[in-house]
């Protein structure tokens, strides 16, 4: 029997239910939040893509034109290179002479945090590559 009978039920949380409560959320951020990281990064991964394929293109067009390639980023429309895309997230290097190219795609920014897949290359034959910070071989098949 309670002192005071007409004094209204408690409501609430306990201290202790209060703080299950604060870890299971801690728990479910810690597994959520570089899984979000990682999916983003690789989202990201079509802007370099997308930005290389339309470099490849327009060497293709000035080879069909001119019967070389070219190093040279105004015959390709681009106002200088090493450019970068639309967001900032890659910057795009040519390596060119008469007769092939490589492309590259590599990181900056928050992007750079991508070892997964790191940088992207393409060159005159259409060979698709990655590459890592360090040049080392990456087993990932990002494209």
């Amino acid at each position: 029997m309670s002192l005071f009978p007409n004094a209204p039920a408690q409501r609430g949380f306990t201290l202790i239910e209060l703080m299950i409560t604060v870890a299971l959320v801690g728990i479910l951020a810690a597994i959520a939040l570089p899984a979000y990281d990682s999916f983003i990064q690789k989202s990201r991964r079509t802007e370099a893509k997308a930005a290389l394929v339309d470099l490849a293109s327009r060497q293709q067009k000035y080879y069909s034109i001119n019967n070389r390639y070219t190093a040279s980023a105004a015959d390709l429309g681009y106002a200088a290179l090493p450019a970068s895309t639309a967001s900032g997230l890659y910057s795009l290097s040519l390596t060119a002479d008469s007769s092939s190219y490589t492309a590259k795609a590599t990181p900056q920014g928050s992007q750079a945090k991508d070892v997964q897949c790191y940088g992207f290359a393409i060159n005159d034959v259409g060979r698709k590559s990655n590459f890592s910070r360090t040049n080392a071989a990456l087993t990932a098949d990002c494209w």
